[in-house]
């Protein structure tokens, strides 16, 4: 029998909105990035 009363607390689960904006956060930042590498590639 436990002694005490810690708890392990578990990770919260992920809001969805909060992954439907941090993925279109990305996709954002991969599609400046390949516009950026794009723009120096054509000026080479």
């Amino acid at each position: 029998m436990k002694d005490n009363n810690i708890v392990s607390l578990k990770t919260p689960l992920e809001n969805p909105l909060e992954a439907l904006l941090k993925q279109g956060a990305r996709d954002l930042l991969s599609a400046a990035i390949e516009a950026e590498i794009g723009s120096l590639i054509e000026k080479t």
